[in-house]
């Protein structure tokens, strides 16, 4: 295809785009950038939400569909895919054109894990494909959009904290007034971090790394209510699977589920109200469940017994 016909298919992308974004009620504003189309805040009833992202679109008149028809593939260039999924530090969006059918897809490269892993092991490739999903029709998803945009502002913002060095970040935290509530925040987010390693090992059948994980968290002074809560739940888990790998899931199941309630509401006596609701609901249905199993126990007994006569 000669660059005529291919500036023709991207005038034609780019009106279905405009198109979008009108009827959206979204600002946006072409971009002459590398690897970047349009800058484009979103409004709702005509007021900024202060959403701001990037889009890099790409325009074709024969997508390349997969054999399954579940995703259509888009190549790039690897400099360009990295400076998409790694470089730019504000959302970014790509969307795939279909010009044929009037189509817009989109994906989000900056947490596409098979894209930043082919960055990552061919860094002097030319090209790679992005796997843009038949499920993400602009039209229909316009909100799921939105959704992944405010995640990925989390994605990026945990990144450039990962790649601080702690003499910056001290630095840039001397001015915040309520430095008590930042140091609790960052230690619940650690915590946090613990748990899912532990249930990821949990998951792995490495019990005993699990069981010390979450000790860690849930015996810490310095840790909060609500990590320790999902540390509590998380370890009534990896305690039923060990059961379960020695056979032991009869009576100790009634006892974990028990002693897991009591520890839940222990810890949540003094709120915060949510967390006490929950607990107060799991130690009725744990004690629903106790009764349940020593009921079904008697009724067992008492069949034997009936069938040999010694009512």
């Amino acid at each position: 295809m000669n660059r005529s016909d291919q500036r023709d298919i991207d005038r034609k992308g780019e009106a279905l785009l405009w198109t979008f974004f009108a009827d959206a009620g979204w600002e946006a504003s072409k971009v002459e950038d590398f690897g970047r189309d349009f800058a484009v805040e979103v409004f709702i009833k005509k007021k900024t939400i202060g959403v701001l992202f990037n889009v890099q679109l790409k325009s074709t008149e024969q997508p390349a569909f997969s054999a399954c028809g579940d995703f259509m593939s888009v190549e790039l260039d690897i400099p360009n895919a990295r400076y998409l999924a790694q470089e730019l530090e504000t959302p970014t969006i790509l969307i795939q054109a279909d010009i044929t059918q009037k189509r817009l897809f989109w994906s989000a490269p900056q947490t596409d894990a098979v894209l930043l892993q082919t960055i990552e092991t061919r860094p002097d490739g030319k090209t790679c494909t992005v796997r843009v999903p038949m499920k993400n029709e602009l039209s229909a998803t316009k909100d799921e959009l939105l959704d992944t945009v405010t995640e990925l502002h989390t994605t990026l913002a945990a990144r450039r904290l990962a790649r601080t060095n702690t003499r910056e970040f001290v630095a840039a935290t001397a001015s915040i007034a309520e430095i008590s509530n930042l140091k609790q925040d960052l230690r619940d987010k650690v915590d946090f971090l613990e748990i899912m390693d532990a249930q990821s090992l949990a998951e792995s059948g490495n019990y005993d790394a699990a069981r010390k994980a979450l000790q860690s968290v849930i015996s810490s002074p310095q840790s909060g209510v609500e990590p320790k809560f999902f540390a509590v739940l998380i370890e009534e888990k990896n305690e039923r699977l060990t059961l379960r790998g020695e056979e032991r899931y009869g009576s100790g199941h009634v006892d974990l589920i028990r002693s897991t309630a009591s520890k839940l509401r222990n810890l949540t006596r003094k709120g915060p109200s949510e967390l006490k609701y929950y607990a107060l609901v799991a130690q009725a249905a744990a004690d629903f469940y106790a009764l349940t199993h020593e009921d079904w126990g008697l009724f067992q007994n008492w069949k034997v017994h009936e069938k040999t006569g010694d009512l």
